[in-house]
């Protein structure tokens, strides 16, 4: 990574800048030796990811690892601090090395190009709820658009996520991740990073884009490289090495059938778009409900608080 790139970021006024020196940023946790310390492959990556977290507000980061997520300031911020510690060797993760550069890729656009998109949206955005992360209740981190890549990131160097067994960081350490597999993951982080890069563009040169449609598109793509990676190449229970191998000769074709192309996004759309329609009745309910007064979650949950209403259970 160039020094412009580092210029760049300095510049960019998308970020909030604030005061806060390094030596406090890196007492935040395990001391300031990660912070000292370079342990990617390009030094300038490990400086820009620095510069990220030193031009946020001081009490942005509260993250510590004996507490619980719900006790943290942003848990945006606070996981992807926690997964960078890992990429640097602390922490429970561990990262392969075939995993570094794209790795460092998405870091890199996360801090550079999607984190200032999602710091430039006004907080009566239709979607701010999901997006600001700083909530009183876990579904403001799950359902966060923002989350998204981290988390992805994440299923590079953890073995379980939730209900689903993630067996990529198991395979790795232990020598048992073909080649086939680890070009894989590297074809669909790039081409989610390609995907959210042409959104972003056609944004920026369309300024009466509708932001729902747009923040809509980029968490369909996510969407769509999460679940391939955790329903998928990911899970223990794929060993297909021949259909590995059917599916990067495929990509590697230099002819597209557009009419194929079309027909599957048309029927991958409309099962999605009927996931959205439920999503989205739900999350006007949760508004509602945390519009209520702050003891309103504490006195009833959120389900009973729908069959009251006579909603019904979701």
């Amino acid at each position: 990574m160039s020094k412009n790139a580092a210029d760049e970021l300095a510049r960019d006024d998308t970020l909030k800048q604030s005061e806060t020196p390094s030596s406090e940023l890196s007492e935040t946790a395990y001391g300031d030796d990660w912070y000292e310390s370079d342990r990617s492959d390009d030094p300038d990556v490990h400086e820009i990811i620095k510069n990220h977290f030193s031009d946020l507000p001081s009490d942005s980061i509260r993250f510590n690892p004996s507490e619980s997520w719900e006790h943290q300031t942003d848990p945006d911020v606070d996981n992807l601090f926690y997964e960078y510690l890992g990429f640097c060797g602390y922490g429970e993760r561990e990262f392969h090395d075939n995993f570094r550069s794209i790795i460092e890729e998405s870091l890199l656009f996360y801090v550079q190009k999607l984190y200032p998109y999602y710091a430039s949206l006004s907080d009566d955005s239709l979607f701010a709820h999901r997006l600001s992360c700083t909530g009183r209740a876990d579904y403001e981190f799950e359902d966060s658009i923002s989350c998204d890549l981290i988390s992805m990131i994440m299923c590079l160097g953890q073995r379980y996520l939730g209900s689903h067994r993630i067996s990529i960081a198991q395979r790795a350490s232990c020598g048992l991740m073909r080649r086939e597999q680890f070009m894989l993951l590297e074809i669909s982080f790039r081409k989610q990073i390609d995907q959210l890069s042409v959104l972003l563009n056609y944004n920026e040169k369309n300024v009466d884009m509708d932001e729902f449609l747009l923040l809509r598109e980029m968490d369909r793509v996510m969407r769509r490289n999460k679940e391939f990676l955790l329903l998928f190449v990911g899970n223990e229970r794929f060993r297909s090495e021949r259909l590995e191998l059917l599916l990067l000769k495929y990509l590697a074709e230099e002819g597209v059938n557009w009419d194929v192309v079309r027909g599957l996004e048309e029927a991958q759309r409309y099962k999605e778009n009927e996931a959205y329609e439920t999503f989205e009745r739900k999350r006007r309910l949760k508004i509602e409900y945390y519009s209520e007064p702050p003891e309103r979650y504490l006195l009833e949950n959120f389900e009973e608080y729908c069959e009251r209403k006579g909603w019904g259970v979701l």
